[in-house]
């Protein structure tokens, strides 16, 4: 018995050293490659530091708390919602944008942004994906799909109207949106310009610093980047005293 338990300890112990053997020298192989050969490597990671603050105040989680899950198997991945009325519009992971009856939790389709109409996580850029929606005092919807952009949807027959930047460099990764509050101005974050939405790990481990934010004029159909150099930028809001247009980034 002490001969098999001598035995089983002795080939654990060599187990262990060829591992830790084997990482040494694959370790030191790496290190000593020359950097060229990974010119053509997509990620270029980048140290940060996140300063995450010890508590926040005013915070009330009882909300969370009291929360009830809807619509469980019925819509899935729904993205930002806007409510008009007695409904609730979001888009949805296959493309849709939908109609919520907050009262009986039907279900209605209001517009696809896509050419495929069956969808898996490879054909988001050809089923369209809409990741923000806002009402605007036009009474539209104003909805992002992220490989297309910016469009104006009537909500009663589904007529969508793709809005024209009319700005070469507005392009890449479209994610969310505001309204001005006294202007007739939208605002609209870009993500990134490098990576799609089944690649967001990848941006975020890339720490990746394409991602703007531009206004775009409703009257003079013009078009002004705001602020570049934003690693993964996505929500956007008006602060409350509407001086500020905040950014998560």
């Amino acid at each position: 018995m002490a001969f098999q338990i001598k035995n089983l300890f002795s080939r654990l112990y060599k187990t262990a050293f060829d591992i830790i053997l084997y990482t040494l020298i694959l370790s030191t192989i790496l290190a000593l490659l020359p950097s060229n050969l990974f010119v053509n490597f997509p990620l270029e990671p980048k140290s940060h530091v996140l300063n995450i603050p010890d508590k926040v105040d005013n915070w009330n989680n009882l909300l969370v708390e009291k929360s009830e899950f809807l619509l469980n198997g019925v819509i899935v991945g729904p993205e930002s919602l806007a409510n008009k009325d007695n409904f609730i519009y979001t888009g949805l992971a296959d493309g849709r944008l939908v109609e919520i009856n907050k009262k009986t939790l039907k279900t209605r389709d209001i517009a696809r942004f896509g050419t495929k109409l069956l969808c898996g996580k490879e054909d988001m850029a050809d089923c369209g994906r809409v990741l923000g929606v806002r009402f605007h005092r036009d009474n539209y919807l104003y909805a992002v799909d992220y490989v297309n952009g910016l469009f104006r949807v009537n909500v009663t027959t589904g007529a969508k109207e793709l809005i024209d930047f009319k700005n070469p460099e507005i392009n890449g990764f479209y994610d969310d949106l505001a309204f001005d509050p006294k202007l007739n101005i939208v605002y609209v974050s870009i993500m990134t310009t490098k990576w799609q939405l089944n690649q967001v790990i990848y941006g975020l481990l890339d720490s990746d610093e394409t991602g703007y934010v531009f206004a775009y004029n409703l009257d003079t159909k013009r078009s002004t980047i705001l602020r570049t150099g934003l690693k993964f930028v996505n929500g956007l809001q008006i602060s409350a005293d509407n001086k500020y247009l905040l950014a998560a980034e």
